[in-house]
This record gives C-alpha cells, sequence and structure tokens, in this order.
C-alpha cells in the first residue's frame, strides 16, 4: 500500500507493470458531480504520457453518463463496454490497450453483444412504416441504449426505429439481449383517455423516448404507482403512442 496521489506515484515509479487500473473520484472539491475524465481526479487525460511510461495497458472505470464516442476521441485504439446489473447501467468501462476498436454492452448475469467500432459509422436501415399490430414489444437492455448498440444488436430480429426506444416483434423474439412482452394492444396516446380509464389506479409504466417523465405522465393522467395495469409510452417520429401490455410476462 503507498499513501501518495497518484500523480505523485506514476511520476517516480520505477517498476513496470501489465495493467494500470484508474477508477478516479468523480466528484470536484466541492461535492459536484462531473462526468468527463478531464475533470476527475486524478486527470486520467494529462497523466496519459506518464502512465504510458509504466504500463502498456490502461482500464478505466467511468461514470455510467460517460459518452461512449468520448473514449474513442481521447484513446483510439481501446475497448468501451457498458455494463448494467439488474437493468441498471452501473458504469462504462475503457480498455485502452491497443485492441481493435469495439464497443460491448454487457448485462451481468444475462450476456453481452459487442460491435466493432468501425460497423456503427453506417447505421441499419429504418424498418418500413410503423403500425399498430405488433404482437411483442422488445425492451432493450439499457446498456445496449448506453452503447448505442440498439439498432445492431435486434436488426433481423425486431423493428426499431432508435437506440432509445423499444424494438417491436410481430413473433416473439429469442435471445435478445433485453425483455420481451407481449402487447395486446398499440394505439395513439391520449391523457385525457388514459385519465377517464386510470385516474386513481395503480399502474406499472415503461417508458422510453417519450417527451415527459414517469412522475409528470402519472400526474397527466391521474395515475399511482401499482400494478393493475402495465402500460409503455414512446415516440416515434412525432408521433406518441401508449401499448397496452398484457399481463403474465
Amino acid at each position: 500500500v503507498v499513501t501518495s496521489s497518484a500523480e505523485e506515484y506514476v511520476a517516480r515509479a520505477e517498476e513496470q507493470f501489465d495493467w494500470v487500473y484508474v477508477d478516479p473520484d468523480r466528484r470536484t472539491a466541492t461535492e459536484e458531480r462531473v462526468v468527463r475524465l478531464e475533470d476527475c481526479s486524478p486527470n486520467v487525460v494529462a497523466m496519459w504520457d506518464a502512465i504510458g511510461r509504466i504500463a502498456p495497458r490502461v482500464a478505466i472505470k467511468c461514470s455510467p453518463l460517460f459518452d461512449v464516442e468520448e473514449a474513442f476521441r481521447l484513446f483510439g485504439r481501446c475497448g468501451v463496454e457498458a455494463i448494467s446489473v439488474g437493468g441498471e447501467c452501473k458504469e462504462v468501462m475503457i480498455y485502452a490497450d491497443g485492441r481493435e476498436p469495439q464497443l460491448v454492452a454487457t448485462a451481468v448475469g444475462v450476456g453481452s453483444f459487442s460491435l466493432p467500432h468501425a460497423a456503427t459509422a453506417t447505421e441499419p436501415p429504418l424498418p418500413e412504416a410503423f403500425s399498430t399490430d405488433y404482437k411483442y414489444l422488445v425492451i432493450p437492455d439499457v446498456a445496449l441504449q448506453k452503447a448505442r448498440l440498439v439498432r445492431f444488436a435486434l436488426r433481423g430480429v425486431a423493428d426499431v426505429w432508435s437506440n432509445l426506444s423499444f424494438g417491436f416483434a410481430h413473433t416473439r423474439p429469442e435471445g435478445v439481449l433485453g425483455r420481451v412482452e407481449s402487447i395486446s394492444a398499440i394505439e395513439p396516446f391520449d391523457a385525457k383517455a388514459l385519465k377517464r380509464e386510470f385516474k386513481g389506479r395503480g399502474v406499472d409504466i415503461l417508458l422510453r423516448d417519450f417527451p415527459v417523465g414517469v412522475d409528470e405522465l402519472r400526474r397527466k393522467c391521474g395515475m399511482h404507482s401499482g400494478n393493475t395495469a402495465r402500460l409503455a409510452f414512446t415516440r416515434l417520429g412525432n408521433k406518441c403512442y401508449t401499448i397496452r401490455l398484457e399481463s403474465g410476462n
């Protein structure tokens, strides 16, 4: 155990290491949360040449809010992995070890999906016009969403228009990194109609790429938290939709 700042230790280190693992403090001296690596302590970007003197490989633990594309701008040849546990994105890892640039989405205990970074330069073609006769809703794992891999992971499996939205399928998809729910109906979003139907009732709500948050949506529609009904909401283009989910999924 060495009691020293990272900057001081790296500057005087005479050892050579296989890896350096960096887990920087993401709070400032005034306890403000920061996301950019340049704002963290230690500033791994400013120390990059010094770290390279003692190790050829560096692993960096970043905030779940870190922009995955920023890693490639800063470090070039690296791997970037978004990691989720129980449906919550916990962290973004950067592996700057000279590997071919790639993006990875990992749901711990569930599975992973990876793609060379170069392959993400061309998005899959968009599906044809949205229809209301889909039978299954795919809820991509948040790691896919964070890594911007949703449309690539669901290609050929479900129709998806945005990395921030749900996927839709006519037959039940298998082996997806995420959840699959059965749809009972899809209809245009109508807050007044929903309020007439669900005012005072407990409703389980799922949102993806919707213009308001869960709390505001509950207020608009007079709902509260519960499970007497299960509804999903999303926006596709300029239209918002209510997706009624079957119980027992």
